[in-house]
C-alpha cells in the first residue's frame, strides 16, 4: 500500500542557522528531512525547499520612495486628467457646447437608443452636441450631477448620474403640463483614447422620464 501524499507551497521558510556560502543561486530538494536527531541534519524544515535563482537585490529606502513618488505622481497625473475630462463631459451635457471639440474624439461613437427614437448613428462631437440640445430642448431647465464615480478601469470611466430639470413643453405624446418636475438617472461608461472620449455607452431608466411626462404607451 503506498502511502497518500500531500504537497504545499510555503513562503518565506523558517531558516535554522544559516546557509553555507556555496549555496549560491537555485537550490530545490525534494524529499523528507532526516528524523530529528539524525544525520545528517539539515538547514531548512520541510519535505521541499526552494531558493530563487539569483534572487533581485531589495531595492534600497532611497530608491523605494523614489519608486513610490514616481508611481504616486503617474496615478495623481492620470486621476485630474479623467477628472478634468469628466467635468467638460458634464459641463457638454448641461448645455455648454464650448468644450465638445477639446473632449470628443473624431471618431467618437455612441451606443445608445436616443429618447424619442430614430437610428441615425450619433457620431463625433457635432453629432452628440445635436443629441444633446435635442434632449434639453423640452426642458427649461436640466442638470447632470455625478452621484456614484467616477470609477477608473484603464482606459474607461464609468458613473452613476443624476438628471434633475423641469418640463417646458413639446415632448412628442407628453401629457404633463408644463413646469412639472422631473428626475431621472442612468449610468454612462467612456473609452478614453489620447485624451479624448471615443466611445460612450449610456443606459438610463428613460421609463421613469416617460411616465412623469405622461407619455402614453
Amino acid at each position: 500500500m503506498h502511502r497518500r501524499r500531500t504537497s504545499c507551497t510555503a513562503f518565506e521558510p523558517t531558516v535554522h542557522g544559516t546557509l553555507p556560502p556555496e549555496l549560491k543561486g537555485r537550490y530545490f530538494r525534494n524529499g523528507h528531512n532526516p528524523k530529528p536527531g539524525a544525520t545528517p541534519t539539515h538547514w531548512l524544515p520541510g519535505a521541499a525547499v526552494f531558493v530563487p535563482a539569483n534572487p533581485k537585490p531589495a531595492p534600497t529606502q532611497q530608491e523605494r520612495l523614489v519608486m513610490e513618488q514616481h508611481s504616486t505622481t503617474i496615478d495623481t497625473t492620470g486621476q485630474a486628467a479623467f477628472r478634468r475630462l469628466l467635468d467638460s463631459w458634464l459641463t457638454t451635457w448641461n448645455g455648454d457646447y464650448s468644450l465638445a471639440d477639446a473632449i470628443i474624439s473624431p471618431d467618437f461613437q455612441v451606443h445608445a437608443a436616443p429618447i424619442g427614437g430614430g437610428d441615425r448613428p450619433i457620431e463625433g462631437s457635432d453629432g452628440l452636441v445635436e443629441w444633446i440640445a435635442q434632449t434639453r430642448a423640452a426642458f427649461t431647465e436640466l442638470v447632470f450631477t455625478v452621484e456614484v464615480g467616477p470609477i477608473e478601469d484603464r482606459d474607461h470611466l464609468a458613473l452613476r448620474w443624476i438628471a434633475v430639470g423641469t418640463y417646458g413643453g413639446g415632448f412628442p405624446g407628453a401629457t404633463a403640463p408644463a413646469g412639472t418636475a422631473i428626475r431621472f438617472t442612468g449610468t454612462d461608461i467612456l473609452r478614453i483614447e489620447k485624451d479624448k472620449i471615443a466611445e460612450y455607452w449610456v443606459n438610463s431608466d428613460v421609463h421613469v422620464l416617460l411616465a412623469t411626462l405622461g407619455v402614453q404607451a
